[in-house]
């Protein structure tokens, strides 16, 4: 179902004052395409991995030594979706990028250098 705005009503949950290009903490979610359970199963209320959601969770415990001003504080791996929250740590050039009012296409080359989307995009291509 595409978004429409008369039908699904958003409103934002974001801290009005708060500039979410600092470092700090960040909770991020990350959906599969089309919302398909790729990574496993929930059987017994507990998550099983299949091969997809194995190197998922290995990209995940591999972040850290990639990305160097991050910790991946806790995460959790669903069958269509990946909740992750991200310590990001101060550094002089951390462009956090956590910033979603910019619109795609007229800052693209702006986007590749902010950390989250980085970080988002290494693990959609893995």
């Amino acid at each position: 179902m595409e978004y429409n705005p008369e039908i699904h009503k958003r409103s934002t949950i974001r801290l009005k004052e708060y500039d979410y290009s600092q470092a700090g903490f960040y909770f991020i979610t990350i959906c599969t395409k089309d919302r398909e359970n790729i990574f496993g199963a929930i059987e017994n209320n507990e998550m099983l991995l299949n091969e997809f959601g194995i190197v998922i969770n290995q990209i995940i415990n591999e972040l850290s030594n990639r990305f160097k001003n991050i910790i991946i504080d806790k995460y959790v791996i669903m069958p269509n979706h990946v909740h992750l929250i991200i310590q990001i740590s101060k550094e002089d050039n951390t462009n956090v990028g956590a910033i979603h009012e910019l619109p795609l296409q007229e800052y693209k080359l702006q986007r590749r250098k902010m950390l989250i989307p980085k970080i988002v995009g290494y693990l959609k291509m893995n």
